[in-house]
């Protein structure tokens, strides 16, 4: 009886009638009805990494600033592989002065450069017309921020990969510093991750805990621990402000 209850609340064809007009729904509470990830396991999971990845604040408010990123960092980030996806193309403007210092505020004698970048978004539960490229993906930042706002995340769209028995680590294209570091940067040797674009300390110190191997909780959720070669206080700050708020 255990496991039919199991079987049916993993229904992989879920009876719900999704309202897909709540992807843009200016309500701040609306959120869209889809099935629940938490009815076969924990979601996010309760360990230090995943609650500090989809859940910490200062991990998300930093990659906001980095347009080459993929905004607040989602299930598909670490599991390109077993999350539905689709990529977009979307611009950011730089100004330079005479000298190539960027500048924030420019006058008419500053020079203008265009960057293009390729962004991925997961697919919501829900279906979505993913020839819109950058305004769904606006659309599914505001729904990732309305689910927020209750203390909650989106259910998304699983793939191949997800729930085939084998544990499944893939990253973002994006989400590496260089695109043949990708197939390397994540270890499961030793559950470490390196060359990820949005990593600010020594690759060493980001592995998934395991206390049977004397893997710590590294790095911490509030990014003070001297365990983990994180700094502290103003020191932490003054090192955020020198590299651009990262």
């Amino acid at each position: 009886m255990a496991a039919l209850s199991l079987l049916c609340a993993c229904d992989p064809m879920p009876k719900l009638a999704p309202d897909t007009a709540a992807l843009t729904a200016s309500t701040p509470g609306a959120v869209p009805p889809a099935p629940d990830c938490a009815s076969c396991h924990a979601y996010p999971l309760h360990d230090v990494n995943h609650q500090y990845h989809l859940i910490s604040a200062n991990v998300n408010r930093n990659n906001l600033t980095f347009p080459q990123l993929n905004n607040v960092t989602t299930c598909m980030d670490c599991h390109f592989n077993s999350i539905q996806h689709f990529t977009f193309l979307h611009s950011d403007t730089t100004w330079f002065d005479s000298n190539g210092i960027e500048v924030f505020q420019h006058t008419d004698k500053d020079t203008m450069h265009v960057t293009t970048y390729r962004g991925w978004r997961p697919l919501p539960q829900f279906p979505v017309d993913t020839t819109r490229g950058r305004s769904l993906a606006q659309d599914i930042d505001s729904l990732i921020f309305r689910y927020a706002r209750q203390s909650k995340h989106v259910p998304w769209r699983t793939g191949p990969y997800h729930d085939n028995g084998v544990v499944d680590v893939f990253l973002a294209p994006n989400d590496v510093t260089t695109p043949d570091s990708l197939a390397t940067a994540y270890k499961p040797r030793d559950f470490s991750c390196s060359a990820i674009a949005c990593h600010n300390q020594p690759a060493a110190t980001y592995r998934f805990m395991d206390p049977s191997r004397g893997l710590s909780n590294c790095p911490s959720l509030d990014g003070n621990d001297p365990t983990c070669n994180e700094t502290t206080g103003a020191a932490k700050r003054g090192a955020l402000a020198k590299r651009g708020g990262k």
